[in-house]
């Protein structure tokens, strides 16, 4: 997945016995952003700025 100059990947990791599905990307101190109830999968706008 790419947006811009920024590549994305995706994955799953486990956490408290849940599966969840992640998107990464850039460099430095990783950050969490959750989503809402619609599951947006994609990049969000302000997402390559955090990167």
């Amino acid at each position: 997945m790419s947006t811009g100059s920024l590549t994305w990947k995706e994955g799953k990791t486990q956490v408290a016995g849940a599966d969840l599905h992640i998107i990464q990307g850039g460099t430095g101190d990783p950050i969490l952003v959750l989503h809402d109830e619609n599951g947006q999968t994609v990049p969000l706008r302000y997402a390559e700025s955090l990167a």
